[in-house]
């Protein structure tokens, strides 16, 4: 009897433990997010940015989706792919199928999101166990870290990003893959998670795969042997291998699009530096590192700070390593497993910070597909803090009782440093988590928006246009929109059941994007997305109550009133109407007109007044880095009326896929040196936009009659990305300029031949 009391002490106090930690992690998180998780369905984590739009594609997805794998929210008529909505599909699927569930659906995510550290803190003391912890020691340890992972953030949007459990289960599940006789189906769990993982967000999936691989190649490498087994290699094929081709093939087999940005910028900016690690940005701590900070600051997306007792106790390990190959030689330097799963975390490291991306990008396409290099860091976090803790256990738990009491209470307090630094991270996320209602419950009644959502639903509108018009995740392509107008467009999509008309998804493939900004252009440009839309429907307009642009302001008042209240305005227009094309009409008064025209150079100028002034052209072609500006035109302020509206535009050529990300500017210098910007616009969010070039057009009333104006193509200092422009055309609005290049004819710089309007073949090169 007492032989079998000694063998069950052990689990018994593993289990009390546990308890511990569980009643910890719930007494944390209650303090926390306790409101938002007491009445999880009320309340949105979030409700504006990236938050917003993740819960509308999730809950859009979970229950208007019509298809497990191709969302039709927004970017309507070709929607996207639910892999790059953030729209949780796992989640999303499973309510599809469980058709009670979809009154729930925001709970169920809200409190998967809310429980998540507590599903880390278990996995954590879980491995910590297995390393030899204490059971003590390792809830300690695992609550303290659990305190202080990095992505905590997420909750703030990127929730997809917020399930902190993941990678700590996937590592569990990794390490039992190692323990017979139930090897095999450990191993199959392990690529299960991590197939998992890749369908929530892939960026979560692969920091696992990279993890496992890089973990199951440290093993062969310290013992050599496995090398030589065929087990090895399948087990690397099942557990990090076999989930991300099976996600890819997934990707690949249902995704119809074909021009997808494939290597996105940001790689660098995002990734992950030392700073990033060592760093904090709460206080107290942030206002004594802060002179350590990069200029230029740390970028938000790389922050994974590991704690202040972090650096000390791996400088100790790595004294502790040099002592003990003073004493048995370099035998000291074959990890033990707990090193050797810090090596693997470490060769993830390297990818955060980009080290792979530069060395292999060329080779590896796949590679720069990962804008955002310093999430793979959170890998490195939990392995490396969990190291550390077990390093720092076995040192000081020392056999004589006096001795074990010190070392418990030092080992206490250094583990307490984790929570001291993270907790004003929580507190700072708590204060911003589950203010807003559930706007996506359509039992909950809202004064303002459900009108306008009846109004659409009545309408038989087949999509709604937002104005101000919103476009966003192509990379090269965006316009953006007021927070007002998500919130608006993005519940009354959701109430009426009618897909938005506009994105803001994180890969929109480039042609999709360009077609959706031709909304806002003027008839004489061609909409190819007429192409995709019958043209007996009807679109609703739906504005916000921010100020339009003029293409914008010109679109909305082609709209039959419906409906206006204090939160925004429905009109309706007809497909016909609104992709109306004027080019053959157009074409047609030129050859009438044009004998009565008057030529200025290569120009045609029609003006209803008696007599037309001279505009202002050059053809170019101008060609240059738009970080340094390139000079177009140079006018005299004496020459215009400020009483007058002109029009500038020019036509823009990305030699450098990037330098549509400029802006075109007119710059206005008094004689005495003074220069200040009176008017730019960014000509990625321009309307008219063909396959290789832009028409960029820009209003302009001048302010003052003295000095000059110069007219130049710019952009941020760091884009060194090569444009030329053509065709600059500087006029006033009642004069109409034609022009004839190559049998094509332009009316103010817009080509009126529809086969300027056609989609090349994908260029593997541009995606």
């Amino acid at each position: 009897m007492s032989d079998q009391r000694d063998v069950k002490r052990p689990a018994l106090r593993s289990w009390a433990w546990w308890l511990v930690l569980t009643a910890a992690m719930l007494v944390m998180i209650a303090m926390h997010v306790g409101s938002a998780l007491s009445s999880p369905n009320a309340v949105l984590l979030s409700a504006d940015g990236d938050g917003l739009k993740n819960m509308f594609t999730y809950a859009w997805h979970a229950e208007h989706g019509n298809s497990l794998l191709h969302f039709s929210g927004s970017g309507y008529p070709y929607g996207d792919h639910i892999f790059y909505t953030d729209g949780h599909p796992p989640l999303a699927w499973l309510i599809q199928h469980m058709p009670w569930l979809k009154p729930w659906k925001v709970g169920l995510l809200n409190t998967l999101l809310l429980l998540a550290p507590l599903g880390c803190a278990w996995a954590l003391f879980a491995i910590g166990r297995r390393w030899g912890m204490a059971s003590w020691a390792a809830a300690t340890a695992a609550f303290c870290i659990s305190m202080l992972q990095p992505q905590i953030y997420r909750l703030g949007g990127h929730f997809a990003l917020a399930h902190c459990w993941m990678f700590p289960a996937i590592w569990y599940a990794l390490l039992r893959a190692g323990d017979e006789p139930k090897r095999w189906a450990w191993a199959f769990s392990t690529g299960a998670l991590v197939l998992l993982a890749m369908l929530v967000h892939p960026y979560l999936g692969m920091m696992s795969a990279l993890f496992v691989a890089a973990l199951i190649g440290m093993r062969a490498l310290v013992k050599w042997e496995p090398l030589k087994q065929a087990r090895t290699y399948i087990e690397a094929g099942v557990m990090a291998v076999l989930p991300v081709v099976l996600f890819l093939a997934l990707a690949n087999a249902s995704d119809r699009v074909a021009d997808r940005p494939e290597t996105p910028p940001g790689a660098e900016a995002y990734a992950t530096r030392w700073q990033s690690l060592l760093i904090s940005t709460q206080p107290p701590m942030s206002q004594w590192v802060h002179p350590l900070e990069p200029e230029g600051g740390l970028s938000w997306e790389s922050l994974c700070y590991v704690g202040i007792a972090t650096p000390v106790l791996l400088l100790a390990a790595i004294v502790a390593l040099l002592v003990s190959m003073k004493k048995w030689g370099r035998t000291a330097l074959i990890p033990d497993e707990p090193a050797t799963h810090l090596l693997a975390a470490i060769i993830v490291l390297l990818f955060a910070m980009n080290v792979w991306g530069k060395l292999l990008g060329d080779a590896l396409p796949m590679l720069k597909q990962f804008r955002s290099t310093g999430r793979f860091a959170w890998a490195f976090y939990f392995v490396c803090l969990l190291f550390c803790a077990a390093r720092l256990w076995h040192w000081l738990a020392a056999s004589h009782r006096r001795k074990r009491v010190l070392g418990a209470a030092v080992f206490a307090v250094l583990m307490a440093t984790y929570a001291v630094e993270g907790w004003p991270v929580m507190a700072s996320m708590s204060g911003s988590i589950g203010g807003a209602p559930n706007l996506f419950d359509a039992r909950m009644p809202v004064e303002q928006i459900d009108p306008l959502a009846k109004a659409v639903r009545e309408s038989g509108a087949a999509a709604i246009i937002p104005l101000p018009f919103p476009h966003g995740g192509s990379e090269r392509y965006a316009k953006s929109a007021p927070e007002s107008l998500h919130a608006l467009a993005y519940n009354v999509a959701y109430r009426s059941g009618t897909p938005l008309m506009a994105g803001n998804l994180i890969r929109t493939s480039y042609e999709h994007a360009r077609q959706l900004l031709a909304l806002r252009a003027p008839r004489a440009f061609m909409k190819r997305v007429a192409e995709a839309v019958p043209l007996t429907a009807t679109l609703a307009l739906l504005r916000s109550t921010d100020g339009l642009e003029p293409e914008e302001d010109s679109l909305w008042r082609k709209g039959t009133p419906v409906l206006a209240n204090a939160s925004g305005e429905v009109r309706v227009i007809s497909a016909s109407d609104l992709f109306a094309w004027d080019g053959p009409s157009l074409r047609n008064r030129f050859k009438e007109k044009r004998e009565s025209m008057v030529r200025q150079d290569s120009l045609w100028l029609e003006s209803e007044a008696d007599s037309t002034p001279a505009i202002d052209h050059v053809a170019g072609p101008f060609k240059g880095y738009v970080s340094e500006f390139i000079r177009l035109l140079d006018i005299d302020a004496a020459q215009l009326d400020t009483a007058t509206t002109y029009e500038l535009s020019a036509v823009v050529r990305a030699i450098d896929g990037d330098a549509v990300n400029s802006w075109l500017i007119i710059e206005h210098g008094e004689p005495d040196g003074k220069v200040d910007w009176e008017g730019f616009r960014d000509v990625r969010s321009m309307p008219m936009q063909l396959h290789d070039r832009t028409i960029a057009a820009m209003p302009f009333r001048p302010k003052r009659a003295s000095g000059r104006y110069r007219v130049m193509l710019g952009g941020p200092e760091e884009n060194r990305s090569r444009a030329v422009v053509e065709q600059v055309i500087f006029r006033p609005l009642s004069i109409q300029v034609w022009r004839s290049d190559a049998g094509r004819l332009h009316y103010n710089n817009i080509p009126l031949d529809s086969a300027a309007y056609s989609a090349p073949p994908v260029n593997r090169k541009e995606r």
